[in-house]
C-alpha cells in the first residue's frame, strides 16, 4: 500500500493532485474547449487543459525525487507546493466558473457588436487576476530554488569541515 506521508513528504501532495487530474481528464476527453485567437478559434480537448497542470505537478513532484537530500528546509518544501497548487489550480478553474469561457460558435452574433463598459472592466478584472496569479507562482518557484541553492550552501559548508 502507498503510504504518503504528506508531512515528512510533502511533495506527494503533487503525485495526488497530478494523478486526481490525470484521471479527472480521462472522463472529460469528449468535451471541447474553443479558444479565441483574434480572428481565429481552436477547437482541443478539455482532456489536453486538465492534464496541462497535472503534467506540471508530476514534473515538480520528480524535481523533489531527485533533489530531496538537498533541499534545505520543509517548510520551504510546504509553501513551494501550497503556492504552486493553488495558482495553477486558480489559473486552470477560474475560467470554467464564468460561462463565457466555453461559449461555443452557436452563441456568437455574426456582426460585430458594440462593447459597454462593463465588458471593458470585466477583461481588466481578469488581466489583473492572472498577473496577481502569476506573481504567486513565481514566488513559489523562487522558494524552491531558494529552497535548493540554501540547502547547496549548506552541504558544501558541511563538506569542508
Amino acid at each position: 500500500m502507498l503510504h504518503l506521508r504528506l508531512k515528512q513528504r510533502p511533495y506527494n501532495l503533487l503525485l495526488l493532485v497530478a494523478f486526481g487530474l490525470f484521471l479527472t481528464g480521462i472522463f472529460s476527453f469528449k468535451t471541447l474547449v474553443v479558444l479565441y485567437v483574434r480572428t481565429k478559434y481552436y477547437l482541443f480537448p478539455l482532456t489536453y487543459y486538465i492534464w496541462t497542470p497535472a503534467l506540471l505537478f508530476f514534473v515538480f513532484w520528480l524535481l523533489y525525487i531527485t533533489t530531496k537530500s538537498i533541499l534545505f528546509s520543509k517548510a520551504l518544501s510546504w509553501t513551494h507546493i501550497t503556492l504552486t497548487l493553488i495558482s495553477c489550480l486558480a489559473i486552470f478553474t477560474f475560467p470554467f466558473l464564468f460561462k463565457w469561457f466555453n461559449q461555443d460558435l452557436a452563441g456568437f452574433p455574426r456582426h460585430y457588436y458594440d462593447t459597454d463598459q462593463k465588458v471593458y472592466e470585466g477583461y481588466i478584472f481578469w488581466t489583473r487576476k492572472d498577473v496577481i496569479l502569476g506573481l504567486i507562482l513565481t514566488i513559489g518557484q523562487v522558494t524552491y530554488l531558494s529552497n535548493l541553492i540554501f540547502g547547496l550552501i549548506k552541504r558544501a559548508r558541511q563538506n569542508n569541515r
